[in-house]
């Protein structure tokens, strides 16, 4: 890994910087030196500054590896003792602005500063007991100001870093950053304070770890949403990270619980679960259950969206352009498949009115010229509805279809006497439902 050529590299130089302290000009010859060793392991384009040397430690000062997206360090002090030099052991390695990425390129990730390596999934990752900890020459790492820049197939995430590891007595990694930020097709999400402590748990061959985000906000296409905090916990073994938590606003309107899979070494396995979620839609509760969505991006996502209790007359005016007004609720569900294009298929979804009611609609809002369009005019300009629902679909052209089926009467035409009718919305009403609606059922809308 070069991870561990890194490490080693570094206790190669640290025993070199010892010895040739002896020498004078030692500087400028050095600062070749260590140019040439790290270059001779594989890094390109390395540049750096020894600024200070000593019998107990090392810094060094704008370093640079790589060429098109270099690794980069505003310094780095190296801590050891002449007995763990001899050993090959460094006591501490302090980092600070350390910036790096990675990269993910047709399936596996890449490193900034080792375009020239190969990093593929190959391989264990994560040490997870004492005889892989004891193959690292470092009893604790400390990182600061330092970021993190995260590009994959589907998704990127920038990440200031804080971060401590130590070694003994027993193996800890705490981790804090002031922001993150989280970008996913047309949306993205930025946080407040947030932080990670796991615990190597060797027994179990895992590290086990906490973690909380405040302050999770994000903007796009999606409705506006309000601040939310979350927390949970993390599980990762040598070739896999498991995570569970959960999301929620201050007042609870809006929450997530969710877990997420991933796989190492076969990224295209790993998977975003969204156990359930709910918030506020039209005066009701949308909610979502078992989704799962193939972090590859490469695979369609099946989901069902129930309704409880939304406002019929918020629906009939963004059906209509506000030329309709209606009392009363419905619920129901609508299966929705999310291609991995982004495409949206629904499949015979309906809603119910819960109780009768009334509906009013402006006669411009029913398109068309013929008696039996008249009738219909004439008993939507005040019809009391026993029955409603709307049915939603998708026709042959993958277009949605709505269906507006209403049972009931207009006491101020034709006597009252009972009727039924079928009203299928299309035309400029249906481009307003799929304006109004639409944004909510998009991939990024579920992960918010």
């Amino acid at each position: 890994m070069n991870r561990r050529r890194l490490v080693k590299s570094l206790v190669g130089l640290a025993i070199l910087l010892v010895l040739a302290a002896v020498f004078l000009p030692w500087k400028f010859w050095l600062e070749n030196k260590l140019t040439a060793m790290f270059e001779a392991k594989g890094f390109q384009n390395v540049h750096l500054t020894v600024s200070t040397l000593g019998i107990s430690g090392i810094t060094l000062k704008d370093i640079s590896v790589g060429s098109n997206t270099p690794l980069t360090l505003e310094n780095v002090t190296i801590g050891y003792s002449l007995p763990d030099l001899w050993r090959g052991d460094i006591n501490t390695l302090a980092i600070k602005g350390l910036v790096f990425g990675a990269r993910q390129d047709h399936g596996k990730w890449k490193l900034t500063g080792f375009e020239g390596g190969s990093q593929g999934n190959t391989g264990t990752f994560i040490p997870i007991t004492s005889e892989k900890l004891a193959a690292i020459p470092l009893g604790s790492i400390q990182l600061e100001s330092s970021s993190l820049h995260i590009i994959s197939d589907a998704w990127q995430m920038n990440i200031p870093l804080q971060l401590t590891w130590q070694k003994t007595p027993v193996p800890k990694l705490s981790t804090q950053t002031k922001s993150l930020t989280f970008k996913i097709r047309n949306m993205e999400i930025s946080t407040g304070e947030a932080s990670l402590d796991a615990t190597l748990h060797e027994e179990n061959k895992k590290w086990d770890g906490l973690w909380q985000i405040k302050n999770i906000t994000s903007k796009g296409e999606a409705a506006p949403m309000p601040a939310m905090e979350g927390k949970g916990s993390l599980v990762a073994q040598a070739d896999h990270i498991s995570l569970l938590g959960e999301v929620k606003s201050a007042d609870n309107s809006y929450k997530a619980n969710f877990s997420m899979e991933y796989t190492l070494n076969a990224p295209e396995k790993s998977l975003f679960t969204l156990a359930d979620a709910t918030m506020p839609w039209n005066s009701g509760i949308l909610s979502v259950h078992d989704v799962k969505v193939p972090l590859s991006g490469n695979r369609a996502t099946e989901v069902n969206l129930k309704v409880q209790h939304a406002s019929i007359n918020a629906l009939m005016q963004m059906l209509t352009g506000k030329r309709a007004s209606a009392t009363g609720v419905v619920s129901g569900t609508v299966p929705v498949t999310i291609g991995a294009d982004g495409s949206i298929t629904f499949h015979e979804g309906s809603l119910k009115a819960e109780q009768p009611g009334t509906i009013i609609m402006a006669p411009d809002a029913i398109p068309g010229d013929n008696d039996q369009i008249t009738v219909v005019r004439e008993v939507l300009k005040n019809l009391h509805y026993t029955n409603l629902s709307i049915a939603v679909n998708s026709d042959k052209g993958n277009k949605l279809s709505v269906l507006l089926i209403l049972e009931g009467n207009n006491p101020d035409v034709y006597e009252g006497r009972p009727v039924k009718l079928n009203v299928h919305l299309t035309g400029d009403m249906l481009s307003l439902m799929q304006q109004s609606v639409m944004p909510f059922m998009k991939p990024e809308q579920l992960l918010k």
